[in-house]
């Protein structure tokens, strides 16, 4: 058979189909991921106290709260960001699953975020709270994953287990 023919069959009377309409908008940021999730959806919040917050963050609890307004909120609405509403969550998200095994590509719906602070007790302490409604992990039965190094220290460390890997995150948005 000439190379000709063999481009002609096997290329040229190729068949191509999906699997998949793409409403899934794998490795790509849509509402509906935002709105139904997509993977695990996590919400992890903490009280800090107003001592904290200006001996530690050297702030006050009402400049937090505003400046979360500005910047996370108001910022990335006129951005047009979607699930972005949050400081550098894609960082954090894109470093855990590059230590941990898990496929990097995934952080664009993983990342999906909204960080939001408000005062308590009469403005001297802060309410954080951080919600992830999308956040990808690949679940592998244990034999395969004694396999893999990275994945199997994440297992063991518990790393992707709900509000522990939120508290890691939440630490890392303030």
């Amino acid at each position: 058979m000439s190379i000709y023919i063999y481009i002609y069959i096997y290329i040229y009377m190729m068949i191509s189909c999906s699997l998949s309409g793409n409403y899934c908008s794998d490795k790509k940021p849509s509402a509906v991921n935002w709105i139904e999730g997509r993977g695990k959806s996590v919400v992890c919040e903490a009280i800090i106290k107003g001592d904290v917050v200006r001996k530690v963050l050297k702030t006050n609890v009402g400049a937090l709260v505003e400046l979360n307004m500005l910047k996370n909120l108001t910022g990335s609405a006129m951005a047009g960001a979607l699930g972005g509403f949050n400081a550098q969550a894609s960082n954090i998200v894109s470093a855990i699953y590059i230590a941990t095994g898990q496929d990097p590509a995934q952080n664009v719906e993983s990342s999906h975020c909204i960080t939001m602070m408000e005062p308590l007790n009469g403005g001297e302490d802060l309410h954080v709270s951080v919600t992830m409604p999308s956040i990808e992990v690949i679940h592998i039965d244990n034999s395969y994953l004694t396999r893999l190094c990275s994945l199997n220290q994440t297992w063991q460390l518990k790393l992707l287990d709900g509000c522990r890997m939120l508290w890691l995150v939440s630490n890392l948005l303030i």
